[in-house]
């Protein structure tokens, strides 16, 4: 009789045990693995940890690191928590991972959640006493993270009003599961009042503020309206409410991409001028000062903001101005103060209101020239470099069109970013 069957059937019985046992053993270990809350893997910055069928990645140990790194800079450079202005939250953020794991009943599943601490701080840096500007600090800010395998991860230039802005997102990067992830930790934003230092230093990166108004639109004038919308770029239009072109030309602006504000008729110190309907004067009660603002306003489409036409009696009065610019906060709105009396209370009252203003800096046009226009808007240049910003007021003339042709295409304009009015307003 042959061997070979009974040999089969003794191997067949050997390798059956031994095949179940490598398989209970590949399931134990895909199913166990490391205890629950065990530490599996471990990198720069964050760690895993086995919760039931998945991997949870913990990033509070690395956020923590680019925290203590940035806390040890801040108090070598004089900062205490007291100047630190504002913590905006502190929360845990989630943020989806894609993963290259198989899902398999062997292999737990790559959990697709990330958390981590995240604060935002705004830091009032000095004044440049010392020649330290934002972006020295910023300097300062990645030697420190770079040696904590943190980096800066991104920045953002604003001028916030008179103050430069620089905003910094920080975190590091890692690949938790394969997955490369950048985990962004903090937001600084560092302020600091402006000087003419950022435009010597940073002329590319920092550039002074330049707003322009022109006043006086609703007169029936198409040349000049021509010339104003054939400029090369997008400019403030106050419009005079009630005039015969008013609704037209501000609608127009409007689809132009100006931006449109309401020169609001207030009573000026020569008791001759006529002022219409929808003046503000210094006699009238409370309610007649809300009834006539809002009805000014409701006849000017797509007004973003105010300023006053003439008002150089009505801009000085307290009660007034309390009124009107109660208004203007509780429609949202800016307000432009014309300056045209040293004696306005508008920046007193709008500060105390929290409502958002700016101020006229240069007449472009007392003199209906091409010639002056220009000094005054090459004057407009330099006070801007000086204070970070101007707003200078002109008015619906072909004169004043034709200089502001010329100026765009100068060298000057190359020195400042031209905006709205509404971008340069304070609180």
């Amino acid at each position: 009789m042959s061997q070979q069957p009974l040999t089969r059937n003794y191997l067949t019985w050997f390798i059956i045990p031994l095949a179940a046992i490598v398989v209970l053993f590949l399931i134990s270990r895909g199913l166990q693995g490391s205890k629950l809350g065990e530490i599996v893997e471990k990198g720069p910055g964050y760690q895993g940890i086995r919760q039931a069928q998945g991997i949870v990645y913990d990033f509070k140990t690395g956020a923590q690191k680019v925290d203590l790194a940035l806390t040890e800079l801040l108090a070598a450079a004089g900062f205490v928590p007291s100047e630190i202005t504002e913590v905006v939250q502190e929360t845990t953020y989630t943020q989806g991972v894609t993963t290259n794991t198989r899902r398999s009943w062997l292999r737990p599943q790559l959990a697709e959640k990330i958390s981590w601490p995240y604060k935002e701080l705004v830091i009032a840096v000095p004044p440049s006493d010392a020649g330290l500007l934002v972006f020295d600090y910023q300097q300062m800010i990645e030697a420190k993270l770079w040696n904590g395998n943190a980096r800066v991860v991104s920045e953002k230039l604003d001028k916030l009003g008179s103050n430069v802005g620089l905003t910094l997102e920080i975190g590091f990067r890692t690949s938790p599961g394969g997955n490369r992830v950048t985990i962004v930790t903090h937001k600084v934003t560092l302020v600091q009042p402006w000087v003419e230092t950022y435009v010597q230093r940073f002329p590319r990166r920092v550039k002074p503020q330049v707003a322009i108004v022109i006043d006086d639109w609703g007169y029936h004038q198409p040349a000049a309206v021509e010339a104003m919308f054939g400029l090369p770029v997008r400019l403030n239009m106050a419009v005079i409410p009630g005039l015969s072109d008013s609704t037209q030309q501000a609608l127009i602006g409007f689809a132009r991409g100006w931006e449109v504000m309401l020169h609001l008729p207030m009573e000026p110190l020569n008791a001759n001028w006529r002022l219409g309907e929808y003046a503000i004067t210094t006699q009238m009660t409370e309610a007649e000062i809300r009834e006539t603002f809002r009805k000014a306003l409701r006849s000017v489409p797509g007004v973003s903001g105010i300023n006053n036409h003439m008002g150089s009696r009505a801009t000085a009065d307290d009660r007034v101005m309390q009124v009107v610019l109660d208004e203007v906060k509780q429609t949202g709105l800016f307000f432009v103060d014309s300056r045209t009396s040293g004696g306005s209370v508008v920046p007193a009252v709008a500060t105390r209101l929290g409502v958002p203003f700016t101020e006229n800096l240069v007449f472009l046009d007392n003199e209906d020239n091409i010639d002056y226009i220009l000094e005054r808007l090459q004057l407009l240049v330099q006070v801007a470099k000086q204070n970070g910003q101007a707003l200078g007021i002109g008015h619906l003339r072909l004169n004043t069109a034709r200089a502001l042709e010329r100026f765009v295409q100068s060298v000057s304009i190359q020195e400042v970013e031209l905006v709205f009015a509404s971008q340069i307003t304070e609180r």
